[in-house]
């Protein structure tokens, strides 16, 4: 079993990184989440083979954690952030590295040091690139080439958005949580993004006339 796995794709293969064995709710409103049962493991599946089952892989060396953020570039994976909480009565411990999973060789390597500040951006592959779009109406680029992060335009509304995809030109995410009205509250807009070479320009499409 496993909760808040992140996955991505690499040449048809399903991988999936982490994950939590079981959902650790800190108190009785269900309020989310610790991660004493975190795990470092790295699966893969071919899901176009009939007979495939998941094969186990390097795992993770790094410090065991929930909420990273995982994108995939060419063979390589890259994963960012993630916190830790072994119970409620402690201090969160975040993670800021950025880490890369060579899907070829089995090996991962630490390759930089993400802003402390994209947390729980969410990760999505854009022409070789990796976009990280998070709250506060903070995003970045991350060049997998470089190992360099450069600021792009934010969300038009503060949102944490779960999920973004790329559907050329556009990056679309739905949903997720805003702090309208109360904390965590569910957003029903839409945002659909577009990102050019040295430009970013992202809007929401809720209402639309906008």
């Amino acid at each position: 079993a496993r909760v808040f796995a992140e996955a991505a794709v690499v040449q048809g293969k399903i991988f999936v990184v982490g994950g939590s064995r079981e959902f650790e709710t800190m108190d009785d409103t269900g309020l989310c989440c610790a991660s004493l049962t975190a795990t470092t493991s790295v699966w893969s599946l071919d899901p176009g083979d009939p007979a495939a089952t998941w094969e186990r892989h390097a795992p993770f060396p790094g410090h065991r954690r929930w909420s990273h953020r995982l994108a995939a570039v060419g063979r390589y994976l890259y994963q960012f952030g993630g916190r830790f909480l072994a119970r409620k009565d402690q201090p969160v411990q975040y993670f800021n590295e950025v880490w890369r999973y060579d899907t070829r060789s089995d090996e991962w390597a630490k390759v930089a040091e993400m802003p402390v500040e994209i947390q729980l951006a969410r990760a999505v592959q854009v022409d070789g690139v990796i976009a990280l779009v998070g709250r506060d109406k903070c995003s970045i680029v991350f060049d997998p080439s470089s190992g360099s992060f450069a600021s792009i335009p934010g969300l038009p509304e503060d949102a944490l958005v779960d999920y973004f995809a790329w559907i050329p030109p556009f990056l679309v995410g739905a949903g997720g949580e805003t702090r309208l009205e109360r904390p965590r509250r569910r957003a029903e807009w839409t945002f659909l993004g577009k990102l050019t070479p040295g430009r970013s320009v992202a809007h929401d499409t809720s209402d639309p006339t906008r």
